[in-house]
Formats: C-alpha cells, structure tokens, sequence
C-alpha cells in the first residue's frame, strides 16, 4: 500500500514524476480507452494492457499521447513563458489563447465539454468565463491536465496561490465546483508530495483544503471504505479511482496498470493517476521501457525542470 516518504527522491524528481507521470500514463491509457476490462484481458492476457503499444480506437502511434497531455502541455508552456521576466502565476488569458490554438489544429481527440467552451471562447467569451459553470457539468476535461500549477506552486507557503491558479487553470473549460474543485484537489496532493510529504497527509491536506462539495465527496468515500469507481469521464470518479489505484498498489508502475485496464476513459483516469503518484514516486519510478518511447519527453523535461525552478525561486510568499 502506497504511504512512503522516501527522503532520497527530491522535490525536483517528483516535480518532473508528476507532468512526465500524467504524459507516460496518458499514452498507455490511449491504447485502451473506450474498451471494457474484459475486453481488454481477451486482446492482452490476464495481465491486461502494460506496454506502450499505441493503437486503439482512435489508432494512436506508440508512445503517443492523447488531448490529455496536449492540454496539459499549453498549460506547462504557458506557465513557463509567461513567468520567465515577471512572476505573476497563471496568465488565464494567455493559456486561453494557447487552448484555442490547440482546438483550430483540428485534435483527433477532444471531448465534448471542451470542445463547446473552446467555441465560446474563440467566440469571443473571455477565458475565466467559457468554461461551463452549471453544477451538473462535471466532466474531467479539466483535472486530467492540472499538474503544471501543482508544480509551479509547491512550496508550503504558496497554499492561496495553489488553489486561485488550480481554479483559474479549468476557467477556460470547466467552472463548475465539482469539475474545477477536482484540480484544487490534486493540486494540492501534488504540491505536498513534492513537498516531501506522505500520501496521507497530501489526502489530509487536499481535502482541507477543498470546497464543500468535494470535501463530502471525499468523506463518503473514505467512509466507504476507498472504493473503486470506475473509468468514467465523470470528474468525481477518475479522481476517486485514481486514488484507489494508488492507496492499493506500492509502485508508480502498478499504480498506472491499475488505472488504465480499468477500460473506459482509461487515458484520463491514467493520466490522473500518473500526476498524482508520479510526484509520490517521482520521475526516477517510471519505467524506463515507457520513457524510451514517450513523444516529446525531453521537451516535458525541460519545461517541467524550468517550472520547478521558477517555483523554487520566485518571491511571492516566500
């Protein structure tokens, strides 16, 4: 059961676990997505879906990955470049922009609740007001592509600045408490992990920290004894099994497996999973045979190690 501190990984290892956890776990759940748990075990064996294949549905090149990690990736750019001069945290216009420009390259992979709040926005809607603010709209379009601003505000002091960014990060697309709350969750796990600190007390701490929705939510759960609940593409659900799939396993590998043979949305609630238990494990636990193949991991790298670091060193409360 996963609880560790390991002293010897350090924050910038964890910090560089969650972005290349949230891509890795991404482009393994491609492979899978949109398939039942038993259909997968009849292509893949007993064990289920484990390598970097690539196909699926949408017929995905190996070590590909999905709207997920590009949407995170405008965030991480944005992020960085946007912060390199002055340091003002999330520039929600400019990623706006970065979202848009995404959705005019014609994805072969978006979902539905973004897509309609990426119409409003290239309509003219400013972006901390396109996404969708009605309580029933609680997909997890938003929470799959968090980690930038978990990395960025890590530093214990920086808990205001964590949440504001977390909510400002979903505007674009997601408004609603559940949606939008689901990023200040794992944003502040994040944080705390790469803080140092242990699964439980990142839980502890996130949901302190939440709204009152999701602080029920998780209550219910932990009451319930931490159930899996399933892949959908519902907000509350991936980050809830996401969570299941790390309290129950003890490595960043089966973490992962856990998650994306769950089937279904099986690339978002991989990618939540990767964030989360790639900053408790940090970069060093990923499999080596997944990195090798990943797209783009230098570049990942390189803005995740640039994020940290203007995390590390900026004055805001400090």
């Amino acid at each position: 059961m996963a609880d560790s501190q390991n002293k010897s990984i350090t924050s910038l290892d964890r910090a560089r676990g969650s972005v290349l956890g949230l891509v890795a776990a991404d482009a393994l759940g491609s492979t899978v997505e949109f398939t039942s748990p038993e259909q997968i075990k009849q292509k893949f064996g007993p064990a289920g879906q484990t390598e970097m294949r690539g196909g699926g549905l949408l017929n995905w090149a190996v070590g590909d990955y999905t709207d997920d990690s590009q949407m995170m990736l405008c965030l991480l750019e944005s992020l960085v470049e946007t912060n390199r001069e002055t340091f003002t945290g999330l520039d929600v216009a400019d990623l706006g922009r970065r979202f848009v420009a995404w959705y005019d390259s014609h994805p072969p992979d978006i979902g539905l609740t973004v897509s309609n709040a990426l119409a409003r926005l290239k309509s003219g809607t400013p972006a901390a007001f396109s996404g969708d603010a009605n309580p029933e709209s609680q997909a997890n379009g938003a929470v799959m592509r968090c980690a930038p601003v978990g990395v960025l505000w890590h530093r214990p002091a920086q808990r205001f600045e964590l949440v504001r960014d977390s909510l400002l990060s979903a505007a674009p697309t997601h408004r609603s408490p559940v949606a939008a709350g689901a990023c200040m969750v794992v944003n502040v796990m994040i944080a705390e992990l790469i803080s140092g600190q242990t699964l439980e007390t990142a839980l502890a701490q996130a949901r302190a920290a939440a709204n009152p929705e999701w602080q029920k939510v998780l209550d219910e759960w932990n009451a319930a004894g931490r159930p899996h609940r399933g892949n959908s593409g519902w907000a509350l659900s991936t980050v809830l099994t996401a969570l299941h799939c790390i309290i129950t396993t003890s490595t960043f590998e089966e973490a992962v497996i856990k998650a994306v043979n769950g089937g279904d949305d099986a690339d978002t609630v991989g990618a939540v999973t990767g964030e989360i238990a790639g900053a408790l494990y940090g970069y060093s636990a990923i499999p080596a045979r997944w990195l090798k193949v990943l797209k783009d991991r230098e570049k990942f790298i390189e803005l995740a190690t640039e994020l940290f670091g203007i995390g590390e060193n900026n004055p805001v409360a400090s």
